[in-house]
């Protein structure tokens, strides 16, 4: 099991003996594996469950989106954690190929490496390098309709607008993870410098923009990196509380 995965059973251990609930792991090859092949496996593997809800970091909500597209009876709500619904450009510069970089991508080579070598830097918090899942997460990819189940889509933005904010990050390497907290503050950055991705960095988790997570409404914003929305418990427990008030509504 990866860090990334372990980090997320420590977590929701405790969120599961704080709110007395039975929690899963849903573990599937997410950087292999189509999203819609995973969300058959998973319809499959708990169709004896009841009330369901899911909680979707990063890829897993595309996952998720092929579940909720199905409408299944004991799924109650989705919580999307940085869900690229739109996909991300970063994703495009590690699976384009580099000589077709300027012809995709309207970058210099120099820039995509650039940002590439960055990325694979920031994903190694997350044990993640190259993969074939990538193509899932192209920018401008067509979400399913995953409006059928109520949901609520949790998305992070990296505070740099001003000096002020330097004390926050601080305290989130502090709190969370310097390697990834730098990692993703310094892509963003390296992001920003990029003129094509420019509209679309200016606010992200540094992994994924806020116009793909915030994709269909029902969006809570937190000052945020992308590991810091399955890592911060009052994060989740904010997005648990809307996502309840939603399902009492319906």
């Amino acid at each position: 099991m990866t860090p990334y995965k372990k980090e997320i059973v420590k977590v929701f251990k405790e969120i599961g003996e704080r709110l007395k609930v039975n929690v899963f792991l849903f573990v599937y090859p997410t950087l292999v594996a189509d999203p819609e092949r995973s969300a058959e496996r998973f319809l499959e593997l708990t169709r004896n469950m009841q009330n369901i809800i899911i909680f979707a970091h990063s890829m897993g909500g595309l996952v998720a989106e092929h579940i909720a597209s199905k409408k299944p009876d004991n799924v109650k709500g989705i919580v999307f954690s940085g869900t690229p619904h739109l996909g991300s450009p970063l994703a495009d510069i590690l699976f384009i190929d580099p000589d077709r970089y300027e012809e995709e991508l309207f970058v210099s080579r120099k820039e995509a490496e650039n940002l590439r070598a960055a990325l694979l830097v920031s994903y190694a918090g997350f044990s993640v390098t190259y993969a074939p899942g990538y193509k899932f997460l192209l920018w401008g990819r067509k979400p399913e309709d995953f409006t059928k189940v109520p949901f609520v889509n949790l998305v992070g933005i990296i505070p740099l607008d001003s000096i002020e904010s330097v004390p926050e990050i601080l305290m989130n390497m502090i709190t969370t993870s310097a390697w990834d907290t730098l990692g993703l503050v310094g892509l963003k950055l390296l992001a920003d410098s990029v003129s094509v991705l420019k509209d679309e960095f200016k606010k992200t988790d540094g992994m994924v923009p806020y116009v793909s997570a915030s994709y269909g409404g029902n969006t809570l914003v937190f000052n945020a990196d992308h590991e810091d929305l399955y890592k911060k418990k009052d994060i989740i427990f904010e997005g648990l509380s809307y996502l309840l008030l939603r399902i009492i509504e319906k």
